[in-house]
């Protein structure tokens, strides 16, 4: 049986938090390494860019306020991103892009060296005669 990878990746970007302390989640699927290249080395205009974040956007945790005060999630389509302030749009897959390029973290404390081997430390200099018969 081989390893069967998650469809979708959750990304975190604490840098839109609201009031409440709640960070903005995205939910997007997997995209090809060919793909990536083209976002982040910018051979795609802004449309191409929005266009593949779109199609990668799989759920997010957004709402917006109306007039009246009331909150609604922002649905995870291209109408619903479409709808956003183009200034925030365009830094969330700017971020998007850097975000699923990364290395993940280090998991927890790296090991040490460790301690030199015994071995070089043992004396190497002749037996004495008393000792060798």
């Amino acid at each position: 049986m081989g390893y069967v990878r998650d469809s979708t990746y959750k990304l975190t970007f604490a840098e839109f938090t609201d009031d409440d302390g709640a960070a903005l989640e995205i939910r997007v699927k997997p995209m090809s390494v060919e793909r990536w290249l083209a976002l982040v080395g910018g051979d795609l205009d802004p449309e191409e860019t929005i266009g593949l974040f779109i199609d990668h956007l799989v759920g997010w945790n957004l709402e917006t306020r109306d007039e009246d005060g009331k909150v609604s999630p922002v649905p995870a389509t291209r109408e619903g991103v479409q709808a956003q302030d183009v200034m925030f749009i365009l830094q969330l897959t700017e971020m998007w892009g850097d975000r699923i390029g990364q290395v993940a973290a280090p998991l927890g404390k790296p090991s040490s060296d460790g301690v030199p081997s015994l071995e070089g430390s043992l004396p190497m200099a002749p037996l004495s005669e008393s000792l060798a018969s």
